[in-house]
């Protein structure tokens, strides 16, 4: 009998803290103005409880495909001064990173032929 009343006990405070978590969700939801409640009547019976959500989808017009705020069609570069010596020299890459790059890739060919 005391072990029932516990676990009933337990069942309750889980509930309890579960409403509390989503009028807390509610609150913030309607205090961002993301949502607004139309109808929510808090002494309902928990099945019989209704809350009407209105949902603003509004996406801003530059990410929309129609219009093109750009006069420019081609590709916009990075670099500004692609000649720069910095520009050449990250387009040549390190000398370091293409000596491990052949190691990592001699290995993978060797264990590919020893798969075969």
């Amino acid at each position: 009998m005391r072990q029932e009343e516990r676990e009933q006990k337990k069942k309750r405070l889980v509930n309890r803290g579960q409403n509390e978590t989503d009028l807390w969700e509610l609150n913030r939801l309607q205090r961002s103005g993301a949502v607004k409640v139309i109808e929510a009547d808090r002494d309902l019976d928990e099945n019989e409880e209704r809350v009407i959500l209105q949902v603003h989808d509004i996406k801003p017009p530059f990410l929309s495909e129609e219009f093109t705020y750009s006069l420019k069609t081609e590709t916009i570069q990075v670099v500004r001064d692609p000649t720069s010596d910095f520009a050449q020299i990250s387009k040549k890459g390190s000398q370091i990173l293409k000596t491990i790059r052949e190691k990592n890739d001699r290995a993978a060919m060797k264990e590919k032929f020893w798969e075969l």
